[in-house]
């Protein structure tokens, strides 16, 4: 078999919204007794003689299991990406209206000082520009931050995939706060 276990199984998912630590702990429990049950039935298949689960007699190359242990380690590194490249957009749409408002202050006050028709004229034309400018930059941050929480949510999903991943396959092990890899 050249695929690991749980390859786009929704079963090795684990969701962290909101969960205490021992739900996890049963998520994950649940989850390799899911999986021992579903490699016994292919041993089973394979050899009629052998009752030991895939924990013991390994039918997956280690090889496959690391690569799909770096896949979901590269995921989660491109989410945590996402995330910063979406918080930036959100600081530079907050900035910009910033600028919009402070923008919207000085022609403001400029049109009170005013004594000139023409100039009274042409500071409304701007005042109103600048309000659509500030409307455009409220809807640029609303859509930012809604992209920012979406990919907030997607690190979040994905980092405890790629922990429970490396943890649960023997391959990786964490220590001294960094992941290491057996040999």
């Amino acid at each position: 078999m050249d695929k690991p276990v749980n390859s786009g199984s929704d079963v090795s998912r684990v969701q962290t919204t909101e969960t205490t630590s021992m739900s996890n702990v049963q998520t994950a429990a649940n989850t390799i007794d899911q999986l021992k049950a579903t490699n016994s039935k292919q041993d089973r298949t394979v050899n009629n003689t052998s009752n030991q689960s895939n924990a013991t007699n390994s039918t997956e190359d280690p090889l496959a299991i690391k690569k799909a242990i770096i896949d979901l380690g590269k995921k989660y590194g491109e989410t945590i990406a996402r995330h910063k490249k979406a918080s930036a957009e959100v600081k530079k749409a907050k900035r910009s209206e910033k600028s919009h408002k402070e923008k919207l202050e000085e022609l403001v006050l400029k049109k009170r000082v005013s004594q000139n028709q023409s100039k009274w004229d042409s500071y409304s034309r701007c005042i109103r520009e600048t309000f659509e400018l500030i409307r455009a930059s409220e809807e640029d941050i609303k859509r930012a931050l809604e992209t920012e929480e979406s990919t907030k949510d997607d690190m979040e999903t994905a980092e405890p995939e790629w922990k429970f991943e490396s943890m649960c396959s023997g391959e990786a092990y964490y220590k001294n706060g960094e992941w290491k890899w057996r040999n």
